[in-house]
């Protein structure tokens, strides 16, 4: 089994050539969150990945609570990741923290709106020839995303 791991902001500066070294055969790296956010290490993040000849993937974090909103992220990570190197997917993260911000905001995401929001995160990232895919825990799998709908990504 290969090792990949996550890396946004909480990680701030990385060695990227210990990490390849240490055995880890890829990165996901936050690019950024809700519509417009970039991920304050972002840039430095895939620059160092890339260097070193590190797989790369993307994920997202979303605070988006309607199947516009989710489409406006995909694009502004569309815009993001066009000038580097990605060879994994990129991946949709939508969790409690998500739902908590959508309650906040006076909405709450039903089942078929979170599924029809990956579909359109989805489909956005793939119609710029990027792979897509959903991050999501056991919980969300067992009781909100239907998986089945989403099993190409």
């Amino acid at each position: 089994m290969k090792k990949v791991v996550d890396i946004s902001t909480f990680d701030k500066t990385v060695d990227f050539q210990k990490v390849k070294d240490s055995g880890i055969a890829g990165v996901i790296i936050r690019a950024g969150y809700g519509q417009t956010n970039v991920d304050a290490y972002f840039h430095e993040h895939i620059q160092g990945a890339n260097k070193v000849g590190l797989p790369v993937g993307i994920y997202w974090f979303s605070y988006a609570y309607s199947v516009g909103a989710a489409k406006k992220e995909a694009q502004k990570c569309v815009e993001l990741i066009k000038p580097y190197k990605i060879q994994m997917p990129v991946f949709w993260d939508f969790e409690y923290d998500s739902d908590r911000y959508a309650r906040n905001q006076g909405h709450a995401v039903s089942n078929a709106v979170l599924n029809n929001m990956a579909v359109a995160f989805c489909s956005e990232i793939e119609k710029n020839g990027y792979r897509a895919g959903i991050y999501f825990n056991k919980d969300y799998r067992d009781n909100r995303f239907d998986v089945r709908m989403l099993r190409q990504y």
